[in-house]
């Protein structure tokens, strides 16, 4: 009887499908790419095994593999393409590798089963929409040294409730955690200074949260239907708050804005019907009173 690891061992140079492709053993290509089309939209396969000579996976290699439910990826792998595993509805966990630097467009997509993964040392950055729609995701570990998450990288994680952003990050995408209904707190690092769109636009459970001393923009949208945001404290230092940023903040009773602000955009505040008090720098002040009737005396 052979053991796995002689087998596996055995068959690092070519490919071999096992039980109508149940599980997979994937070959080396002449350029140490996976990156063939041929295991796209594959509904069998459940289990990948990579030979340790593969040190790049090409773009949709996994594309809506289905029934794909665990795959092991070798110390070496160095980037994964765009959208390598979207939509592997059944995939759960996964182990990323050291060496990794970036994850790209859409990795994860759309992987609704996917709980837990280990993010390697070292990464540096989260490309656009790399976990979008991973409804099943509840908490991650950023890695210290990451420096930026792109656009939507955990929009729509339905089940995210905490995580925790390493300092050394230096921007946050449009849009990055959108739509993430469970997330109750978070506290952000200093060195970043803007908050692009919508950042946590739909978070309708966020209570708290803490803004960096450096902080200098809120863009349109940042805090868009954060129904139970209650309070929230801006840093000094803020100069521009763009429109529609507490659209729809029903639970917000009072907010101080900073005496440094130079512009203050449109709607900031419409929808907030519990809001009691706006303490403003004066030049603010008759055009929040006109819009709003709630400015301190």
């Amino acid at each position: 009887m052979i053991s796995l690891q002689l087998f596996l061992e055995r068959v690092e140079n070519y490919e071999i499908g096992v039980s109508s492709l149940i599980l997979y053993f994937i070959q080396v290509q002449p350029t140490n790419r996976a990156d063939t089309p041929s295991f796209k939209n594959n509904q069998k396969i459940r289990f990948i095994w990579l030979s340790p000579k593969i040190k790049n996976i090409g773009n949709r290699v996994f594309w809506e593999c289905t029934s794909l439910r665990s795959i092991v990826l070798p110390e070496g792998i160095e980037s994964l393409g765009n959208n390598v595993f979207m939509g592997c509805t059944s995939l759960r966990s996964i182990v990323l590798p050291e060496g990794i630097e970036s994850l790209e467009y859409g990795v994860f997509d759309s992987c609704t089963s996917l709980r837990s993964i280990v993010l390697p040392e070292g990464l540096e950055s989260l490309g656009n929409d790399v976990f979008w729609g991973c409804t099943s995701l509840k908490s991650i570990v950023l890695p210290e040294g990451l420096k930026s998450l792109g656009d939507g990288v955990f929009s729509g994680c339905t089940s995210l409730r905490s995580i925790v952003l390493p300092e050394g990050i230096e921007s946050l995408g449009n849009d990055v955690f959108w739509g993430c209904t469970s997330l109750k707190s978070i506290v952000l690092p200093e060195g970043i200074e803007t908050l692009g769109y919508g950042v946590f636009s739909g978070c309708t459970s966020l209570r708290s949260i803490i803004l960096p001393e450096g902080l200098k923009s809120l863009g349109n949208h940042v805090f868009w239907e954060c129904s139970s945001l209650e309070s929230i404290i801006l840093p000094e230092g803020i100069e521009y708050i763009e429109d529609y940023v507490f659209w729809g903040c029903t639970s917000l009773e009072s907010i101080t804005l900073p005496e440094g602000i130079k512009s203050l955009g449109d709607g900031v505040f419409s929808g907030c019907t519990s809001l009691q008090e706006i303490k403003a720098p004066l030049k603010f002040k008759e055009r929040l009173k006109k819009e709003y009737l709630k400015i301190e005396k």
